[in-house]
């Protein structure tokens, strides 16, 4: 649900014509963060905590789209280079509607990039009338590493780099999807982008960038990772372009139409035999049944008479701890109806506790008037991967 929310904010702020707002001199004023540093062994290259908060008069930035501005918080991240951006993770704790029982950390995807800074989106104000509202104040936690299946210090953080320009009509795209099962409704056009030696078998470890459009207020260039909505198949990447809806009337929508993209890429690719090495330290494989009787947790999100069951599966990684969190890729078999190759795999959304990590695979609402319906999010097929 998280991610079709910042997909559709992300489609709303490309398409109306974006301006960035001057940076206050007093950047930090509202953003708490500290280095830990720690004698014992642990699986990242740097670790920070942050706590992000603010209001609509003391963002250290500000993206307007035609109604609404929407506000950053700049956190410094020494080291990080666009050129050659680290492997990282940027973790929020999760909300009352992803709750599970216990604290939990998911994958923030409300923020970009810069050389040397993050900037995370916190609220947001009306233009008309500056009407403030929040929306993803709170903890985050800063995981970088050195990437592969390698734990030093490296000239350079990635091997391999591959720099592509995604674009296109509604009538020639390389493949079409439906990302979100939720809105079964909206179609994607996907651009078909060759990878040389990446494998679904023996998955290296990648870091996916996409540039913003310039402006003329904000002199650097800015980067969003790209944590959901592309596809994988051996040797292939595939990235959105443009959507539509299948209602009558409804227009092709070219929201990311010739934008460039980054691949980083961070484990070393060797080869013996003609053959790629393991290129992860450990990998899961398994599958998720569809339906609420095989949950491992339920978690419930109560407002009023609207009340939400959110179905998660569990898996154990010996060792995971949310403050010191190991490098991982979780991905999903596409299931959804495309046109892509049969074998074909997406990131997938999870949470993160002490020794697990919960994948939400399905929901049901009741609310006043309606019906309670189970609906199927993310079943199916996985294969989790641990880096170094």
């Amino acid at each position: 649900m998280k991610k079709v929310v910042w997909a559709i904010t992300a489609l709303i702020i490309s398409l109306s014509g974006i301006l960035l707002g001057g940076l206050p001199k007093n950047e930090s004023r509202a953003v708490e963060y500290v280095q830990l540093k720690k004698k014992t062994k642990h699986n990242y290259r740097a670790y920070t905590a942050i706590n992000v908060s603010g209001n609509g008069s003391n963002a250290d930035a500000t993206l307007y789209s035609s109604y609404v501005g929407y506000h950053y918080r700049k956190i410094p991240v020494s080291g990080l280079k666009m050129t050659d951006a680290f492997p990282y993770y940027l973790m929020t704790k999760a909300g009352a509607i992803q709750d599970i029982g216990e604290e939990s950390w998911i994958t923030a995807d409300n923020y970009f990039m810069s050389s040397g800074n993050l900037w995370v989106y916190y609220g947001d104000s009306l233009i008309s009338d500056g009407f403030y509202a929040d929306y993803a104040p709170g903890d985050y936690r800063y995981f970088s590493f050195y990437g592969g299946t390698q734990a030093k210090k490296r000239k350079k953080a990635a091997y391999k780099s591959y720099s592509v320009t995604v674009g296109g009509t509604e009538s020639n795209a390389d493949a079409t999807a439906i990302p979100y099962s939720d809105i079964p409704t909206l179609t994607y056009y996907y651009r078909k982008v060759p990878l040389t030696n990446f494998n679904m078998d023996n998955l290296v470890d990648f870091r996916l960038f996409r540039k913003e459009v310039a402006d003329a207020d904000f002199s650097e260039d800015r980067y969003s990772p790209i944590n959901y909505d592309y596809f994988f198949t051996n040797g292939y990447l595939y990235i959105p372009y443009g959507a539509k809806y299948s209602t009558p009337g409804a227009s092709f929508w070219d929201f990311y139409n010739n934008y460039d993209y980054q691949v980083f890429v961070y484990s070393n690719e060797k080869k013996k035999k003609k053959k790629l090495t393991k290129q992860y330290v450990k990998k899961y494989q398994f599958s998720i049944s569809s339906g609420a009787s095989y949950a491992d947790r339920t978690g419930t999100y109560t407002d009023g008479a609207y009340v939400q069951n959110t179905y998660y599966k569990r898996l154990a990684i010996p060792g995971l701890k949310k403050n010191d969190y190991k490098n991982i890729r979780v991905m999903r078999k596409n299931t959804d109806p495309a046109t892509f190759e049969a074998d074909t795999w997406e990131p997938g959304t999870f949470q993160v506790t002490d020794g697990n990590i919960w994948i939400d695979y399905g929901y049901d609402i009741t609310d006043t008037g309606f019906p309670t319906t189970y609906s199927d999010s993310a079943s199916g097929d996985y294969r989790v991967y641990v880096y170094k």
